[in-house]
């Protein structure tokens, strides 16, 4: 999966890598799954959520407070022993480690908070496979649910809008 990652150089090629991954059961970037329409039950649409982040929420990237600065001090030194344990050299793990930080950093502030994933009037947002093409329209869709085994789906609940206008837009 590594060699994988390397090998990606074009947006198709991400939108190929990212369903791969999420149909071998990986969760890059955001998560997809489906589920009941919570509006009519009746019904099975793909749910498109948020996602990316090593850290357990938003929170922890964006809270201004030191612990939580201390926590992401720790997080990234964890993420440079596990790049090192992964076969890269350290000095590229030192360079990367930072770098995969910030990636998270900008998924986080795109993030809904907690209390927010909570209410299920906010995280209802049904359109169809279109609606999300239009609103992230740099990530190549039509590849991703091609590899993720969801060529078909056409009904979606984006449950968090503005994560994907703002991280894959």
């Amino acid at each position: 999966m590594l060699k994988k990652i390397d090998e990606v150089k074009t947006p198709k090629d991400l939108a190929a890598l990212v369903g791969v991954m999420h149909a071998a059961g990986a969760g890059p970037a955001f998560a997809f799954d489906s589920g009941q329409d919570a509006k009519d039950a009746t019904q099975v649409i793909g749910i498109v959520s948020q996602g990316g982040l090593g850290l357990p929420e938003r929170d922890y990237y964006v809270k201004p407070d030191e612990k939580m600065k201390e926590v992401t001090k720790k997080y990234v030194a964890h993420v440079e022993r596990t790049l090192v344990l992964a076969g890269e050299k350290p000095a590229d793990a030192a360079r990367h480690a930072p770098r995969i930080y910030a990636l998270e950093y900008d998924l986080a502030t795109a993030s809904m908070p907690a209390a927010d994933l909570r209410d299920p009037q906010k995280t209802y947002h049904r359109i169809d496979r279109a609606g999300l093409i239009k609103a992230a329209p740099r990530f190549v869709w039509s590849e991703y649910f091609d590899k993720v085994g969801g060529g078909g789906v056409t009904a979606l609940n984006v449950q968090q809008p503005e994560f994907f206008v703002a991280s894959i837009a």
